[in-house]
C-alpha cells in the first residue's frame, strides 16, 4: 500500500469515526439520564462532539457512577437500554451428578 493510500485510508476512517460518535452522543441525550445530565452541564451536544471531537466531552470518573447508582438503585441511571432489554435472562443449570463407574 503506498502511503497516499494509507493516508486516504486513515482520513475514511477518522470520518467513520466521527460520524459514529456523533451518533453515540445524540442516542445517550435521548435515552440515558445520567449522561443526559452530565452533557447538558457541560455544554455538549452532538455539534459540539462534530466540531471538536472526543476532546469535547467530559470524563466520567468511577466516583460519580457510584453516586449515581446510589442515586438511582439498584442500578443507576448510566444506561441507554431499558433494563429489561439489556440484561440477558439468567439460567441456571444443575450439576450432573457424578456417576460410579463398574
Amino acid at each position: 500500500m503506498t502511503p497516499a493510500a494509507w493516508t486516504a485510508a486513515r482520513a475514511a476512517l477518522a470520518a467513520h469515526q466521527a460520524q459514529r460518535l456523533q451518533a453515540l452522543v445524540a442516542r445517550l441525550g435521548c435515552g440515558n439520564a445520567f449522561y443526559t445530565r452530565k452533557l447538558a452541564a457541560a455544554g455538549v451536544d452532538a455539534a459540539a462532539v462534530a466540531r471538536h471531537g472526543v476532546a469535547a466531552l467530559p470524563c466520567t470518573t468511577k466516583a460519580e457512577l457510584v453516586a449515581d447508582q446510589d442515586a438511582h438503585p439498584p442500578w443507576g441511571s448510566a444506561h441507554t437500554e431499558p433494563i429489561d432489554r439489556s440484561m440477558p435472562p439468567v439460567m441456571m443449570t444443575m450439576p450432573t451428578p457424578m456417576l460410579k463407574m463398574p
